[in-house]
């Protein structure tokens, strides 16, 4: 009888003990609080994060909520942090230094809300949303990045992620982009603004690896002249229909070693002038280029050709879709040296520019590159149908302030796909 009630006391204690360690677990953030650096924060009850005005530096936030091995590098989550559902920075929250690794491994974050963060003296965001598979929203729209030079794995295996708007980044000072956006399996859309500049990248490795669900990719704005390696990095891009890119794409220094695997299993990708992914045809760089039809296959589609239409493929005379004006495309060619008998370079190809005969082109930004320069410039005329054949030829060399000689391959694009 004894034996019983002793046994029944110890089962009812483990019973109490239980439902407070429950309670304690269901509860665990609804007091929780504290600073980092000069900075507070609370979690509460639903395990939302704030974090209130002030400085923290990366090994004051590591401290409170990332795991790091015993070279102090990000590694996960610690206890804190793995139940953290969203966060969100108020006015004058500051990280000084670098954002490496910030969010890594937080799988339960579903929202992130970083838009009044200051990382205005941020240089590293490696990692800095690794592993948070449960994020489905992220406000980075005021998110300064002029300064960081590292973007590699930064929203890898962030798997349940469906809209990416990276349109305010500067991304000028960056050098490396290896699997940035590795394993995004939900992703749909990514936008890249006008300073998504990907000018002293060299490294594209992996960086849109087994992004199931994009369809479209717009790199029109990409300039690639310095990168090295792109191995796979469209591989498993299996809904992809088109890739646009600009005259900035520029594969010159990719070998074919350092770019296999580059387009495996995007078996549904069609370059402009409708060549389609052949499962027999190089995965490599070989076909990471405009689509110039049978003669030059490519599987990618000039941005020129998604802004205008040609009217007559045997001139160059198209029209503007977003505004239905008449405009006149060509192209020139010229070396540095040659460039610089001129106080002028021609407008970007993704702009365009309303002139008149006489009218003198503005200097641009385009060339000074050292290697042979492609440009594309767009002229509107006042009325083109008073323009006869004869004209057009006269008008195209038209008087531009400062110029010596005439443009070396001065050409009309012919069907403005070229």
């Amino acid at each position: 009888m004894r034996t019983k009630k002793l046994f029944l006391r110890i089962m009812f204690s483990l019973v109490l003990a239980l439902g407070l360690i429950l309670g304690m677990n269901f509860n665990a953030y609804a007091d929780s609080s504290g600073t980092v650096g000069t900075a507070s924060y609370t979690i509460d009850d639903n395990g939302v994060l704030t974090v209130g005005s002030g400085s923290f530096n990366k090994t004051q936030w590591r401290n409170i909520f990332i795991t790091t091995n015993s070279s102090g590098t990000p590694t996960g989550a610690k206890t804190i942090a793995k139940n953290i559902t969203k966060v969100v920075f108020e006015d004058g929250a500051t990280i000084t230094d670098s954002a490496a690794g910030m969010f890594y491994g937080w799988t339960a974050l579903q929202e992130a809300d970083l838009s009044k963060l200051n990382t205005s003296n941020v240089t590293d965001m490696w990692a800095m949303f690794r592993n948070c598979q449960s994020l489905k929203t992220v406000d980075l729209n005021g998110l300064n990045t002029a300064n960081v030079t590292y973007m590699d794995y930064m929203f890898y295996d962030c798997r349940t992620l469906t809209v990416l708007d990276l349109s305010t980044f500067n991304t000028k000072n960056v050098t490396t982009m290896n699997s940035m956006f590795y394993s995004c399996k939900a992703l749909e859309e990514i936008t890249f603004g006008d300073n998504f500049d990907t000018s002293k990248v060299t490294d594209m490795y992996c960086m849109f690896y087994c992004c199931y669900k994009l369809k479209t990719l717009d790199l029109s704005h990409f300039s690639t002249s310095k990168v090295t390696k792109m191995n796979s990095m469209f591989y498993y891009c299996e809904e992809v229909t088109t890739i646009t890119v600009g005259s900035g794409w520029n594969t010159d220094n990719v070998t074919a070693a350092n770019s296999n695997n580059m387009f495996g299993a995007c078996t549904k990708l069609v370059g402009g002038a409708g060549t389609a992914y052949n499962s027999k045809a190089p995965k490599d760089k070989t076909y990471a280029k405009i689509d110039g039809g049978t003669d030059a296959p490519g599987y990618f589609t000039s941005h020129i050709a998604d802004t205008y239409s040609p009217i007559d493929s045997n001139t160059g005379w198209c029209v503007d879709n977003a505004n239905n004006n008449v405009y006149l495309i060509y192209r020139f060619s010229a070396t540095e040296e040659d460039l610089k008998n001129y106080d002028f370079i021609s407008i970007l190809n993704t702009q365009k520019e309303t002139m008149v005969p006489g009218d003198t082109i503005a200097e641009g930004e385009d060339g000074y590159e050292g290697k042979f320069n492609t440009v594309y410039t767009a002229i509107q005329f006042p009325d083109n149908s008073e323009i006869t054949a004869g004209e057009n030829e006269y008008l195209i060399g038209f008087e531009i302030s400062g110029l010596t000689t005439q443009p070396k391959n001065f050409s009309i694009i012919t069907g403005v796909n070229e």
